[in-house]
C-alpha cells in the first residue's frame, strides 16, 4: 500500500487524493508501530524503507511528517 500511494502523495498535481488517504492511515499506524524495537527491526530490514525515506519530500505536510517520523525512529536502537 506505501508503494502504490507514494506516487500520488510525491505528486503536487494530485493532491485531492491524498485528503483522508489509506497512505496517511498507513503511515500514522506504521510511526505508532515504530514505538516497539521488534516492529523497528524490522522495517530496518524492509524494503518499504527507501519508498518510507522518499516520502518526507512529499508535498502533504502530513505524509511528510510521517514519513520523518517513520524513518528517524526506524534507525532508534
Amino acid at each position: 500500500m506505501v508503494s502504490s500511494y507514494s506516487t500520488v502523495a510525491l505528486s503536487p498535481s494530485r493532491r485531492d487524493a491524498l485528503t483522508e488517504s489509506p497512505l496517511r492511515i498507513v503511515l500514522f499506524a506504521l510511526r505508532k508501530m515504530c514505538d516497539h524495537a521488534i516492529c523497528r527491526n524490522f522495517l530496518r530490514s524492509s524494503e518499504l524503507l527507501p519508498v518510507i525515506v522518499h516520502l518526507r519530500q512529499s508535498p502533504d505536510p502530513t505524509i511528510s511528517e510521517y514519513a520523518s517520523s517513520i524513518a528517524g525512529r526506524a534507525y532508534q536502537a
